[in-house]
């Protein structure tokens, strides 16, 4: 069964199905509140005895039984007559619910002295009605969030829609870039180079402007050597050639202020590739590094000498800063048209496809050296057919992680098989939060020789144009 496209999930919807928990009753009973007793009364000189009310039964008890013969009443539960009205010092006390108001006789006597007064902020009841309830207690508003909102763009003018390339030398963090600016990450993440291999395409739509980003493999200076490098090589000059706008995306160094050889390098090959229409926007990533945001300027000034650049935008993918004005940016440069995709529209590609590339993102993080750019992963069954259980909806992938060696192959399943379980959990997380439902997922190892250089091993792994 072919598995869906991603779509973007609507405004408050929870990642995850939401079970209903049901509470346990427990055997020992919770202390009730104890409720002020109604003030007594008194009576007037030579005026008969005040009566109260009838004894109710206490909660989760039966009717009070009758006293028998010969019995004395206690004070207070035998039957009375209305009890007169409490005099003006104790009319600020509250009346116990369902009393009926006593008539006003001449010669009552005062309240007590020492009474304890009503609780502050209580009002009495007024009169021929009963006593207030439960006091609601006003709690103060929830903190606000601390995650930054990125402003919408207005809805005036023309609808505009346009590719956007993101380019640049591997590991300047333009994955990180279009994740940060669709909200969901679909594009493996590392700290490791060349974790982007194929070209990847998000879809970002604002009022009546959309934006198809494509991420693309990063741009490095191992050319000739055929095989996977030249692979990715060619995926992000081609997408440089064939977008309507193109991001050039460096990163912040703190160890020096002129232009990095490599970035150098990479801007003049996406020169040689892009049309001479096409505009160009420097974007300086990772501007959360430098402590003083004055560092900015040498570097601005150094990549301003140049006039190949229609816009500069420092922005920080980790923490979000600065990604509305990129893209406010880019849909200023983006032509004039209809939308290509629908409004709700992540991703072109599939669910599948998303779910192996997140579970090759584990893999890399989990392996070192030179084993995980030797890795790649296959996903051969990806079963929804439990996808929309309403008691509990599961997804089955089976994963297939190819090596190049048998050595590599023991190393990527580890001593007892720890390292590929803790593949395997990393990787679970991640799929349930993108499927938002519980994933069984099973992961084996399997040897293909030399795929990385092999023509026919490129197509198996899907690295194919």
């Amino acid at each position: 069964m072919p598995s869906k496209k991603i779509r973007r999930a609507p405004t408050g919807a929870a990642h995850g199905p939401q079970k209903q928990k049901r509470e346990k009753g427990s055997t020992k009973s919770k202390p009730r509140a104890e409720t002020p007793s109604a003030p007594q009364p008194s009576r007037a000189k030579g005026g008969p005895a005040p009566k109260a009310g009838p004894a109710k039964p206490l909660p989760g008890k039966g009717p009070p039984k009758p006293p028998g013969k010969g019995a004395k009443p206690l004070p207070g539960k035998g039957p009375t007559r209305p009890s007169p009205a409490p005099s003006q010092g104790a009319a600020s006390k509250a009346k116990p619910q369902g009393a009926k108001p006593a008539p006003q006789g001449q010669g009552a006597k005062p309240a007590p002295q020492g009474a304890k007064p009503a609780p502050q902020g209580a009002k009495p009841a007024p009169k021929g009605k009963k006593a207030a309830g439960p006091v609601t207690i006003d709690l103060p508003p929830p903190a606000p969030s601390k995650k930054k909102k990125r402003a919408t763009l207005s809805a005036e003018g023309p609808a505009r829609c346009g590719t956007v390339a993101l380019v640049g030398r591997p590991n300047v963090g333009k994955s990180s870039i279009m994740n940060a600016l669709l909200g969901q990450k679909i594009a493996a993440t590392t700290h490791k180079p060349q974790t982007t291999r194929r070209a990847l395409r998000g879809v970002l739509t604002e009022a009546n402007t959309q934006l198809v980003f494509v991420d693309t493999p990063g741009l490095h200076s191992e050319e000739g050597k055929g095989g996977l490098l030249s692979y990715m090589l060619d995926e992000a000059l081609a997408a440089a050639a064939s977008t309507d706008v193109v991001c050039f995306v460096v990163e912040v160094d703190r160890k020096r202020q002129g232009v990095h050889k490599d970035d150098a390098d990479a801007l003049v090959k996406v020169m040689a590739k892009k049309k001479a229409s096409v505009p160009v926007v420097l974007v300086i990533n990772k501007v959360d590094v430098l402590e003083d945001k004055a560092a900015l300027l040498p570097i601005l000034s150094t990549w301003a000498t140049s006039d190949r650049f229609a816009g500069y935008v420092p922005v920080s993918a980790h923490d979000g800063d600065n990604l509305a004005e990129l893209v406010r940016e880019l849909s200023r440069l983006v032509p004039e048209g209809e939308h290509l995709l629908p409004s709700d529209s992540l991703t072109d590609q599939s669910e599948r496809d998303i779910a192996a590339e997140l579970i090759r993102e584990k893999v890399m993080l989990e392996l070192h050296e030179e084993l995980p750019y030797r890795t790649a992963v296959i996903v051969e069954h990806f079963d929804e057919a439990r996808r929309d259980d309403l008691q509990k909806p599961l997804v089955h992938i089976a994963g297939v992680v190819v090596v190049e060696k048998d050595s590599h192959k023991a190393m990527v399943i580890g001593k007892q098989g720890t390292r590929i379980k803790a593949i395997g959990q990393r990787a679970r997380k991640e799929l349930e939060h993108l499927l938002m439902c519980q994933v069984h997922l099973e992961l084996f190892v399997k040897v293909e020789k030399d795929w990385t250089q092999s023509g026919a091993g490129l197509r198996k792994m899907g690295y194919d144009r």
